[in-house]
């Protein structure tokens, strides 16, 4: 059977179009269309019979999917595929579906099938079109797969911008309790941080409760009514952190949907981001949150063009990043301008007088939540304001939680305590001062003086750190430096 023959019996139209726009060839069902079933079509351009067809085989949008013309009365849905001779365009493959014929087939089917189709010509020795094949595919169910993946994206990022605000509101107001002098001073300074944008770095031990810190900034700050989104860097795998701190264009992953996806610092815009253990985030991400501090501007995955972002920045390490910068783990460009206003949050142990209350509030609060009416005696109150709590207030939350639920009467005594605390008391001079030998009494402090400042010296480095470890002032700290020329 001849080519001719097998299109004059397809039920589309086509038209063959060589290089020129002149119509080298269409079918019975595209004369119909076009009204030139008694005409002679010989020497006809495609502008005579589509005029509302730009034919430039120079453009990239030549090809065409699904384009609606109005042609002779009727309504045309136009697909075009350009045709190629080694690498050069030689004509094109236009075909054409009258859409009220459309419209019967799926009333009749009650369904659509979603076709693929790929065109290849094939040309004799004078380089013209003697044949094209078309290769069909019924890609129906990978459309139908392809649409439910991008409902459930979307879905995915509803849900996680609610999870968003739910967290907002459901977020406590007053929650740090602070009686020490040391603690007093440092919610001070927050208040003070909160009403400017200032990034805010928070050092500390593991528990202290520095993300309490950073919410209370941010609640007491203008950027109140907007998110508080928490990131926290060492918990998401570095193959996906970016995408989630950045989120990723339509064109970023294949089969993504048209809207692409928002990272967490967008989903931010108006609030704030709290970047916990930042001492985890890879070093390229590093270069990328600085620009986005410097900046307030991101870079979604797979996408050329930035995104402007109005957020405030608290990060919170537990690590020593003067370490890891001279380890080469962290960027010291990065530690500056995170480092605009540190605060160092002391641990439990140097602030004892906070543990009393800090019991008391969670005797009440679980209490509550167990529907009970214990209470502690002195005795353990005793006990465990003594111990050194190496994991702070999380460490202390969840023993005071664990005596509520396994003690059997309603007064939580010493029987009741875990052995590691019971044992504590018997090393209660481990960190006493030893004297080896009389010396008058002024000599003795000068030195242990000069030897407490040297050994925090070596270790903190840091004028804010040696006073928070040694519970004292920074002031105090620069003086007695000075009058023992302890070297900075």
């Amino acid at each position: 059977m001849r080519l001719e023959d097998g299109l004059e019996n397809v039920c589309n139209g086509i038209l063959m179009v060589d290089a020129s726009g002149a119509i080298t060839y269409i079918n019975s069902a595209a004369r119909g269309y076009l009204n030139l079933k008694n005409k002679s079509w010989a020497g006809l351009m495609v502008s005579d019979v589509l005029p509302r067809f730009n034919f430039n085989l120079k453009n990239s949008d030549q090809e065409q999917k699904n384009q609606v013309l109005e042609v002779a009365g009727k309504t045309l849905i136009l697909c075009s595929k350009i045709v190629f001779r080694d690498t050069d365009p030689a004509g094109l493959v236009i075909t054409l579906s009258d859409i009220r014929e459309l419209e019967g087939i799926i009333e009749e089917l009650g369904s659509v099938k979603s076709l693929y189709q790929e065109l290849k010509a094939i040309f004799d020795d004078a380089g013209r079109i003697t044949r094209v094949v078309c290769n069909s595919r019924d890609i129906t169910e990978l459309t139908n797969l392809q649409q439910q993946l991008e409902d459930a994206r979307k879905l995915v990022q509803t849900y996680r911008e609610e999870i968003a605000q739910l967290r907002n509101a459901s977020l406590p107001r007053d929650v740090i309790v602070a009686e020490s002098q040391l603690m007093k001073q440092i919610l001070e300074t927050a208040e003070r941080v909160a009403q400017a944008d200032s990034t805010v770095l928070v050092e500390d031990e593991s528990g202290v409760g520095k993300g309490l810190l950073a919410l209370r900034i941010h609640r007491a700050s203008r950027r109140a009514k907007g998110p508080f989104i928490v990131i926290n860097c060492g918990a998401i795998p570095e193959n996906l952190i970016e995408s989630e701190l950045f989120g990723y264009s339509a064109e970023a992953l294949t089969g993504a949907y048209q809207e692409g996806k928002k990272g967490l610092i967008e989903m931010a815009h108006g609030g704030t981001v709290f970047l916990d253990e930042i001492s985890e985030l890879p070093l390229p991400l590093q270069v990328k949150i600085l620009h986005v501090i410097q900046d307030k501007k991101i870079m979604p995955v797979g996408s050329s063009d930035y995104k402007e972002v109005n957020i405030r920045i608290i990060a919170a390490t537990n690590k020593d990043l003067y370490k890891l910068i001279d380890e080469k783990l962290f960027r010291e460009g990065l530690y500056y301008i995170l480092n605009v206003v540190p605060i160092v949050i002391p641990p439990l142990r140097h602030r004892r007088e906070d543990i009393t209350y800090l019991i008391n509030h969670f005797v009440r609060k679980f209490n509550e939540q167990l529907s009970t009416r214990k209470s502690i005696n002195t005795e353990v109150m005793n006990t465990l304001i003594a111990y050194d709590w190496p994991g702070n207030i999380r460490e202390l939350e969840n023993l005071v939680e664990r005596l509520m639920i396994t003690s059997i009467g309603n007064i939580i005594t010493a029987i009741d305590l875990p052995e590691h605390l019971n044992r504590a008391d018997d090393s209660s001079g481990k960190n006493k001062v030893m004297v080896v030998d009389l010396c008058p009494m002024k000599d003795a402090i000068e030195q242990i003086e000069t030897q407490l400042l040297e050994k925090a010296h070596s270790k903190y480095r840091n004028t804010y750190r040696m006073a928070e470890a040694l519970g004292i002032n920074q002031s105090t700290v620069v003086r007695k430096m000075k009058k023992y020329l302890v070297k900075e």
